[in-house]
């Protein structure tokens, strides 16, 4: 089974707009062909985010969509705070791949693509169907 970890902006946008790159990966975790991976730190982002205009215009019901997204996720407790990237949110990306030994992270963040991957984490960018 696959294990990917979603940045918060492919993972919503794969849910709410139909045409995204990541609606696919989206489908296939709600399948059950993907496992997404999240952690407490990657949820709390999305609840910010889900806060803050436009999204919170777009996601009426954010408590109902993290509660799904937590329910079809496996989330996990890094206990390794990383520093490799420059900002937190992309460093908490690669804690959480690391602690479940996830297949991908799967982000946009121009930084970690360059990486390429990560322990054992391959990082790629959201691709159209």
């Amino acid at each position: 089974m696959i294990h990917a970890v979603l940045d918060g902006q492919a993972l919503l946008s794969g849910i709410g707009w139909p045409t995204a790159p990541s609606r696919r990966l989206v489908q296939a975790a709600l399948a059950g062909r993907v496992v997404p991976v999240t952690s407490p730190a990657l949820l709390a982002e999305l609840e910010q985010a889900l806060a803050a205009p436009p999204l919170r215009e777009l996601f009426l019901e954010p408590d109902l969509l993290l509660e799904s997204i937590e329910r079809v996720s496996l989330v996990v407790e890094p206990r390794k705070r990383l520093k490799v990237a420059r900002f937190d949110p992309s460093n908490r990306l690669l804690e959480a791949a690391h602690a479940a030994e996830a297949g991908y992270v799967v982000t946009s963040d121009i930084e970690l693509l360059r990486l390429g991957s990560y322990a054992g984490s391959k990082i790629v960018r959201p691709h159209p169907a």
